[in-house]
C-alpha cells in the first residue's frame, strides 16, 4: 500500500448553488498530508455548506470522497428574562425565561438554539457568585450552570426554567443579580 502524496478539497455552498472552492471536476490542494488544512474562505452567514476532500496516493490511485456538510452560522440567539422582572420580590420559586433565534431571510438555514444557562450573584456583602455545585455563594468569578428545565435542542424557540433544586435559598433584604444567557448549536452567546 502506498501513502497519501496529496489531498484535494473542494467547498460549495449548497444554499445558493454556487462553487466557493474548486467546481463539480476541480479540487485546490490542500496543505500537507496527514494532517492536512486547506484555508477557509469567506463564508456566509446562515448557508449550508457542502465540503469535499480526497488523497492521491503515490502511485495516482484516488481515494473515495469524504464529505461533510455543515451550516455557517454567526448570528446570536436572543433571550428574554421573564422571572424576576421586578426590583423586589418576596417570593421567588422559578427563575425563568425566553430563548429565540430570529428566522433568516428567504428560508435559509440556521444552527437554532442548544440550551440556556443562568448566573447568580450576592450584591450584598459578601458579594460572592453562586456555587450551584456546593449551593453557597463562594465564587469570585461569574460562573453559569445549566437551566434545570432546559430548551429542546434544535428549536428555534423555546421557554426555559431553573427550579429551587438550583437556586439559593433567598434571604430577605439581600440583592441579587440574575444573568442568563443562550447558546445556539453554532456555539454563538447571546
Amino acid at each position: 500500500a502506498f501513502g497519501s502524496s496529496m489531498v484535494f478539497v473542494r467547498i460549495r455552498n449548497e444554499t445558493d448553488g454556487l462553487w466557493v472552492i474548486g467546481d463539480e471536476v476541480n479540487f485546490a490542494t490542500a496543505t500537507g498530508v496527514n494532517p492536512w488544512t486547506y484555508a477557509s474562505p469567506s463564508y456566509i452567514d446562515s448557508t449550508r455548506y457542502r465540503v469535499n476532500a480526497r488523497g492521491r496516493d503515490i502511485a495516482g490511485n484516488l481515494s473515495p470522497l469524504a464529505t461533510v456538510y455543515f451550516i455557517w452560522d454567526i448570528t446570536l440567539p436572543k433571550v428574554e428574562l421573564r422571572t424576576p422582572i421586578n426590583d423586589y420580590h418576596n417570593y421567588l420559586p422559578t427563575i425563568s425565561g425566553t430563548a429565540w433565534e430570529d428566522i433568516p431571510p428567504g428560508g435559509r438555514p440556521a444552527s437554532w438554539l442548544s440550551k440556556a444557562q443562568y448566573a447568580i450573584r450576592r450584591i450584598t456583602i459578601p458579594s460572592y457568585w453562586w456555587n450551584n455545585t456546593v449551593k453557597d455563594f463562594n465564587l469570585e468569578e461569574e460562573t453559569y450552570y445549566d437551566v434545570t428545565i432546559n430548551l429542546t435542542p434544535g428549536s428555534q424557540s423555546g421557554m426555559f426554567y431553573v427550579t429551587s433544586v438550583d437556586t439559593p435559598t433567598w434571604v430577605n433584604g439581600s440583592e441579587y443579580l440574575v444573568k442568563v444567557r443562550v447558546i445556539d448549536r453554532a456555539g454563538n452567546v447571546s
